[in-house]
């Protein structure tokens, strides 16, 4: 489940085993750059698309002792480090396509267009970041992804164009209380677009019809230059990328995903209303107006000569 309690329909297994390499006789088992599965959740009644990181320990925690801010003895002795808040070559990314821009089209083309996460380098090619040099949290945010970077890792491929029409967007992160520790249990990472639609329509593709599914292609990384001798991971890791198809999320009053609300109409129009034909055949009624003289709904008894019932 995402850190801040929504709810994933979709999530994807980057592996059940742990693949990020350590070096011999390293004191953990796992690296905080291990990913376990990416999510991901369309919210349409807030327009919003959160993409979920889980992480077998702390993300971000390179030498896995615990600790995502700081270097362990043994990581320092090779010459490593394990920096605090993402900062210089630590990075998550997160890069999607969703078409090819201004074609109005749904097609995707399997060529990244965007990127979310920690930049791990300024690419020649972009313009001045306006978060500092070093490249920690400050840096967080989409970007475009270059595509111009030959061999490039995703850390490396964050863009800033001269007067973007699309960027910037909001874009969100989810961040632990202040003073709270980093855990196993809080240490995975949240990314959410804002006002998705709207981002579409800036790029020139449709807007997202939650009546019906829809797919992006998306791919993952997570690592750092500075880590000595322990490995980065990608996801996934048999295909440049991923395409994934996240379900129709509109319910209707009815609960019918895409429906129209007439499947639990009662029988004066109302969805999932109490009202049901009574024993005279009248909606809603109380089986009143089609009673016998002995007051029996639909009863046999009348009023003889002598003016008795039955």
């Amino acid at each position: 489940t995402p850190e801040s309690g929504a709810a994933y329909p979709l999530t994807v297994v980057d592996g059940t085993f742990r693949d990020v390499g350590l070096p011999p006789g390293w004191p953990t088992s796992t690296s905080g750059w291990d990913m376990q599965s990416i999510a991901l959740s369309y919210d349409a009644e807030a327009d919003s698309l959160s993409i979920g990181i889980d992480c077998f320990v702390v993300c971000g925690d390179a030498d896995g002792d615990g600790d995502p801010d700081g270097s362990s003895p043994e990581l320092i002795a090779r010459g490593g480090q394990d920096l605090p808040d993402f900062a210089n070559s630590e990075s998550f990314a997160v890069a999607f396509d969703i078409g090819v821009e201004n074609s109005n089209s749904n097609e995707l083309d399997g060529v990244m267009d965007f990127i979310i996460g920690f930049p791990a380098d300024e690419p020649d090619a972009s313009e001045r970041f306006d978060c500092g040099d070093e490249l920690d949290v400050r840096c967080f945010g989409m970007y475009r992804y270059d595509v111009s970077s030959g061999t490039a890792q995703p850390g490396q491929r964050f863009l800033v164009r001269p007067s973007d029409s699309v960027l910037p967007h909001p874009v969100e992160r989810f961040e632990r209380a202040p003073g709270v520790a980093a855990t196993v249990a809080n240490g995975d990472l949240e990314f959410t677009i804002r006002n998705f639609n709207a981002f579409r329509q800036k790029f020139g593709v449709p807007p997202v019809d939650a009546r019906v599914e829809w797919s992006i292609n998306l791919l993952a990384f997570a690592g750092s230059f500075q880590d000595d001798g322990v490995g980065e991971d990608q996801f996934p890791n048999d295909a440049p990328f991923r395409t994934l198809v996240l379900p129709c999320s509109l319910n209707d009053a009815c609960d019918v995903c895409g429906g129209d609300s007439s499947t639990c109409l009662d029988c004066a129009g109302i969805p999932n209303g109490p009202n049901v034909y009574d024993a005279c055949d009248v909606c809603g009624g109380d089986s009143s107006t089609c009673l016998d003289c002995a007051g029996i709904p639909n009863g046999p008894n009348v009023y003889d000569a002598c003016d008795v019932c039955g």
